[in-house]
């Protein structure tokens, strides 16, 4: 069971941001947060991210063509509907790229990012690095941090 820990910006509610262990050889990985909570009626707009850990951090989309291929794109914002959850999961198609990783991303670690939002501004949270499956919604205990 992982523990999920969340961070508060006005509104906005992020919940549990992890990051999958990356391979052998990998210098970039991925990503995640379980959930944005926005209480405001109005959107806020996930606009980029930093962490130390990259030496450049992309907000991405993949979808899969009528053919089954994967594609993966750069977005140039990730919308947080006002009274909306927004996933950035595996099955959500949105995610964060970390290219150039400074070290690889080990299970146990944590790293730090900061997010930045157009309305909520920037946010400091640390990703947890879990093995490949155990970051997802439905196996995480949640308490705050």
């Amino acid at each position: 069971m992982v523990h999920a820990h969340e961070y508060s910006a006005g509104a906005l509610k992020i919940v549990h941001p992890f990051a999958a262990v990356s391979p052998p050889g990998a210098t970039s990985g991925a990503a995640f947060i379980v959930r944005i909570e926005n209480a405001r009626p109005e959107q806020d707009r996930l606009i980029r991210a930093t962490s130390p850990i990259a030496s450049q951090v992309l907000l991405h989309q993949h979808e899969t063509t009528s053919n089954g291929v994967m594609k993966m794109r750069e977005v140039g914002f990730i919308s947080v509907e006002g009274g909306a959850n927004t996933n950035l999961g595996r099955d959500s198609g949105y995610h964060l790229m970390l290219h150039k990783l400074q070290k690889p991303l080990v299970a146990g670690d944590k790293f730090p990012a900061t997010l930045y939002f157009e309305r909520a501004g920037p946010v400091e949270v640390h990703f947890a690095v879990t093995p490949s499956a155990s970051g997802s919604a439905d196996k995480v205990q949640h308490h705050k941090h």
